[in-house]
Parts: structure tokens; sequence; C-alpha cells
């Protein structure tokens, strides 16, 4: 834990500028997760607090190691200094954040969520830091003509500068912000609920939005599983998102929490809704 760490502390004292092709990136970027969190199916911030505080208590020695980093930062006349670790240390599912603040404060701050995925083989194409995490936005090629933004749990640790413009392994996952079930064999028309995309025959599709890592969009269900992930009753999804010639189909893991949907989708049925794509190298 102690190295990663490190390794995200230097990220947030030496914070790189945005690089490569960064004019893909939308103009806004959004650093608050509570919607992704809320959407994975906690009710309240207190509800994820309470599960984060869980996480600690039980790797004690993992806190104790944040302590002393915190202390030693502080000792060496770093202002509110920071310290990022994943947790569990063992196949982590978020990254929590903690600061010392003013009057010596304790601070544990919204954490990040880390899942599986479907790994790829991508060219990395440009990066946007976040301002207050080891965070960042991020821009792959996924085929000849098409690139998609994501977020990138820990960007700088994983993916620095001197990897762009190559092609890089990248692990693909989703959350699901809404969903709705269109079951297989659905007929589409012409000018029916353009909302969702039924208008397009069988395609599937992620549209850009405001921001880089979300997207609305249409995509196939290939395989599902039942899933609890932090605690939540999810259903993991293997999805199937675009389609292109000369490249196969570019599919992620999605998390649907099951608050969202009711029901358990079907092989060959589509989820239409928006979705959040992280990237994971």
């Amino acid at each position: 834990m102690a190295d990663a760490a490190n390794e995200e502390f230097q990220f947030l004292s030496n914070r790189p500028e945005p690089f490569g092709e960064t004019d893909l990136f939308p103009e806004k970027s959004d650093e608050n997760l509570w919607e992704v969190w809320e959407a994975i199916g906690f009710q309240s911030k207190e509800e994820l607090g309470r599960f984060m505080g869980g996480l600690a208590k039980a790797n004690e020695k993992e806190m104790l190691e944040v302590g002393r980093m915190l202390a030693e930062r502080t000792k060496a006349g770093v202002p509110h200094p920071v310290c990022c670790t994943q947790m569990p240390p063992k196949n982590p599912v978020l990254m929590m954040r903690f600061q010392l603040e003013e009057g010596n404060q304790f601070g544990v701050h919204e954490p990040v969520p880390l899942m599986p995925g479907i790994e790829r083989t991508v060219r990395y194409v440009a990066a946007r830091p976040w301002e207050k995490r080891p965070c960042g936005d991020v821009a792959f090629m996924v085929a000849p003509e098409r690139a998609v933004t994501a977020m990138a749990p820990v960007m700088e640790a994983r993916l620095p500068e001197d990897q762009l413009g190559k092609d890089v392994p990248v692990v693909f996952s989703a959350v699901a912000l809404t969903a709705e079930i269109i079951p297989a064999g659905t007929k589409f028309t012409d000018g029916e609920n353009k909302a969702t995309g039924l208008a397009m025959g069988d395609a599937v599709f992620l549209v850009p939005t405001d921001y880089p890592a979300y997207y609305d969009g249409r995509v196939l269900v290939k395989k599902v599983f039942n899933s609890d992930y932090c605690g939540q009753r999810c259903f993991a999804v293997q999805a199937e998102c675009i389609r292109t010639e000369g490249a196969a189909p570019f599919e992620v893991h999605l998390l649907i929490s099951r608050k969202l949907l009711g029901e358990r989708p079907a092989v060959g049925d589509y989820i239409a809704g928006r979705f959040w794509l992280t990237a994971s190298a």
C-alpha cells in the first residue's frame, strides 16, 4: 500500500498539465462522484460513510500506515497533506482519500469506485488530471475512427505522459446511472422513443454528453451475472457498446443496481440509459 500511496502523493504534489489531444474532452469535468455511488445503490452519504468506516476498521494496519504518512508530510511542512489508499488492500473495491485538515482533523473524502472490467488494447491519446484526486479524464482510440473518453481512477501512476501515443492494455468498466431494459426481439420503428435510440434498429451506441465519462446510449447484453458490489445488490453485465468496421466490438463490464431495473436482464436484451465509464491500466 505504501508504494501506491506515495505514487499518488507525488501526483497530488506535482500535478501535470493536460497533455495529448485534449480537444477530445468536453469543456466541463465532474469530480463529484456521489451520483455514481447513489446509482450503485447507496441511499445517503452517511450510509456510504459507514461502509467506508467498516473497511477502515477491518484494515487497521493500513490505516496506521495512512496516519504515519500524513504525520511525516505534516512534519515536512506540507500544508493539509493528502494520502490515498485502495481498500481493502487485496481485491480493492474503492480508493479512499484522507486529508489532514485545520486543527489536525482527519478528513475522509468521497471514495472512487474500483471495479472489475473488460481488458482491451487501445491507443492512449490524451489526459486531463483532476484537481483534488489522483484521477483524471483520459481518452483512447478504441477503433481507427472512434475515440472514447473516460475517468481513470489512478491516472498518473498507471497512465503517465510517457505512455501517450502507445497501445496500452486498459480495463473498461461502467456504472448505469439510469437504465431501462429493451427486451430481445423488440421491433423498432422510425420515430419511436428517440430518447433511448429505439429508432435506430438494432444498433448499439454511446453518445457523449457534457462530461468526459458520461454517455447516453444503448448497449447489448452479452452475459449477465448477479453481483454484490460494496454491499449493494447489482447485476454485472458484459455489454457491447460500440461496433465499427475493422475492429472487434467495444465491450465493458457494466454494473447496474437492482434498484434501477427491478428484474434481471437477459442475454440479447438491450439496456438504454446513461452510463459512467472508467478506464484502468
